[in-house]
């Protein structure tokens, strides 16, 4: 709830400016979304939530969930799997937070692959934030399962890269 454009701290205005605008021009019927990338705790969940929180007062439908999260419901009854299935394509905006956290199984790597090329094939825009760095993405482009979800990611999502020191801890004022 408290993550909105106005409560952002300001430290990094060029992403949080590329973060509102984006949020302040979506549109359902574009297919393209954000890749918010780089370290721990340089601000991409709370922008993601941001974008979400606009989006949503803009009148539109977003769901912020994470890969772990997806796995599980997945995992449960039928009815429900159905449920996940149709809010995860049916919103207007999926965010998913925290991707490349889950452990790189073939069951989760389908369940990731599942989820983004769902979306990919419904022509329906994504903000994914990620850990890894531009060297990790590269080199996951072109191996193994990764290769195919980085490949969609990277077709339809717009790279930000968040740089700094992690704004958690005590240490961050």
């Amino acid at each position: 709830r408290d993550c909105t454009f106005e409560h952002d701290d300001g430290k990094d205005a060029r992403m949080s400016s590329a973060c509102l605008r984006y949020a302040e021009t979506f549109d359902k019927g574009d297919r393209f979304g954000l890749l918010l990338w780089g370290g721990v705790g340089t601000g991409k969940s709370f922008m993601s939530a941001a974008i979400a929180n606009r989006v949503i007062e803009r009148g539109f439908s977003a769901l912020m969930t994470d890969i772990g999260t997806i796995v599980t419901m997945r995992e449960s009854s039928f009815n429900d799997r159905q449920r996940l299935l149709e809010r995860l394509m049916g919103c207007d905006l999926l965010l998913i937070d925290d991707l490349g956290a889950q452990r790189d199984t073939p069951y989760m790597m389908e369940q990731v692959y599942a989820v983004i090329d769902g979306r990919y094939r419904a022509a329906k825009p994504m903000v994914v934030t990620t850990n890894m760095d531009a060297g990790q993405i590269s080199s996951r482009r072109g191996h193994g399962p990764w290769s195919r979800v980085v490949d969609r990611i990277l077709e339809v999502c717009y790279p930000l890269d968040f740089r700094g020191k992690s704004r958690r801890g005590p240490n961050t004022t």
